[in-house]
């Protein structure tokens, strides 16, 4: 007995593939563009989301999706005109060994008495079980909405600069400093960032030291309700958006600085101090200027690369 069985895949199978391969070569597209393309700031779209060390995978990661996209795009091409060509091949052949029956004629006169000596009993097991290949070729549009979900917000324009300086701007400390003090006496220069002036103003040892020395920062601008201050701030990031933090440093001249606009680039440079805020026994870094001069517009950075 030979059984010839040819499995040929049904339309909702190359439809099932061809929705993949829209929507993967369309994640593979945006991570790419996403590396490559600006923002209306300038900025490309991937320094909104991620820190600046996750930029280059993301990029080999999207080039490395279209690639694998393309290859099965290309074996499923082939695939689907083998299932062409063998369409109508789909047959069951059997050989049963019935091609020669022969019919005796058993008249009354003729006396078949004699034993033939064999069984000619045939024992057909002929079952074909189709139900059950271990898979389904079922087309089901709601699996494509996790993976259209990131390129559709792409397409509405997200992530934008609302995912970092902006929200990092309104969610800036504004509380009042106590009465600033005036300019201590100057210990020189002194060439340090962010983290380490925020991160000194936890420990009164190192306040101590700090104290009166000059220090020059880059920063954003958010303004206060006192015109003579402002917040200079960066966005602390570790990976991604979701852990951002904005970090701040409290700016005192001695007359108005209302030329800047919030969230624009300035460079200041001034006397550093460590003031409570108001009602709460909390320390923050103040750099303290001679005058509003002391504040300059600067080349813009990239909003989560914290030094």
């Amino acid at each position: 007995m030979a059984h010839d069985h040819e499995h040929v895949h049904d339309s909702t199978y190359y439809l099932d593939q061809l929705c993949t391969i829209a929507a993967c070569g369309a994640m593979g597209g945006v991570a790419v563009m996403m590396y490559w393309l600006r923002g209306s700031d300038g900025k490309a779209k991937l320094e909104y989301i991620l820190a600046p060390q996750f930029f280059t995978p993301v990029l080999l990661g999207g080039i490395a999706l279209l690639v694998l996209i393309a290859i099965r795009a290309l074996t499923l091409w082939q695939e689907a005109g083998q299932n062409t060509d063998h369409v109508h091949d789909h047959q069951h052949n059997h050989d049963h060994g019935h091609d020669q029956h022969h019919h005796h004629d058993h008249g009354r006169q003729h006396d078949h008495a004699h034993d033939h000596g064999h069984d000619h009993a045939h024992e057909h097991v002929h079952t074909h079980t189709h139900d059950d290949h271990g898979h389904e070729h079922g087309w089901t549009p709601a699996r494509y909405a996790v993976l259209m979900l990131p390129i559709v917000l792409y397409f509405l324009g997200w992530p934008n600069s609302s995912f970092s300086g902006d929200w990092a701007e309104r969610a800036i400390a504004k509380d009042e400093v106590e009465t600033p003090t005036v300019r201590v006496e100057d210990k020189g220069e002194i060439d340090l960032g962010f983290k380490e002036l925020s991160n000194a103003a936890f420990y009164p040892e190192v306040r101590k030291e700090l104290e009166g020395k000059t220090g020059r920062l880059k920063g954003m601008f958010s303004p206060l309700d006192n015109p003579k201050e402002f917040t200079l701030f960066r966005v602390k990031i570790n990976c991604c958006a979701a852990d951002a933090i904005p970090v701040g440093v409290r700016i005192i001249a001695p007359e108005n600085v209302t030329r800047f606009k919030a969230k624009e680039w300035v460079e200041v440079q001034g006397q550093i101090q460590f003031l409570k805020l108001v009602g709460r026994d909390k320390y923050i870094p103040v750099l303290m200027l001679k005058s509003a001069d002391q504040v300059k517009p600067t080349t813009p950075l990239s909003d989560y690369a914290l030094d």
